[in-house]
């Protein structure tokens, strides 16, 4: 982020514009997350994607250059995980996705959620809530 304003800026290339927002993407505890982040280029380039801070990351998730998000993640919250796009001729957008990772918890109302980073319990119940 430059000039302290708080908004992600485009590097290299103008062609490429800065997303803020590039997703937001849900599973519960000890489930296999699955998601991509798609982005379009105007150039046609392929888009090589990394995480530009590997601590904001989900224990157990990770993001591959093509932009595939997997992993399973025993902890459950909110985390926003800036991410960089780059074309093989330099030009970069930042942004950020947001990864929610919810209890298993059967049967309960959401205000029993356990605070966000609680580790969930491995019960095996049945129902998934999602905020």
């Amino acid at each position: 982020m430059a000039g302290g304003s708080g908004r992600p800026v485009a590097k290299g290339s103008s062609s490429l514009s800065a997303h803020p927002l590039l997703g937001h993407f849900g599973v519960a505890v000890n489930r296999p997350l699955s998601g991509r982040i798609t982005l379009a280029n105007p150039t046609g380039e392929t888009l090589a994607f990394k995480v530009t801070n590997p601590a904001l990351l989900p224990a157990g998730i990770t993001l591959d250059a093509d932009g595939l998000l997997g992993g399973t993640s025993r902890v459950s919250g909110t985390w926003t995980v800036p991410v960089e796009a780059c074309t093989a001729s330099g030009g970069c957008t930042t942004g950020a996705v947001t990864i929610t990772v919810t209890c298993e918890c059967a049967a309960s109302p959401p205000s029993s959620l356990p605070p966000s980073g609680t580790p969930c319990s491995d019960s095996g119940a049945g129902d998934v809530l999602t905020a």
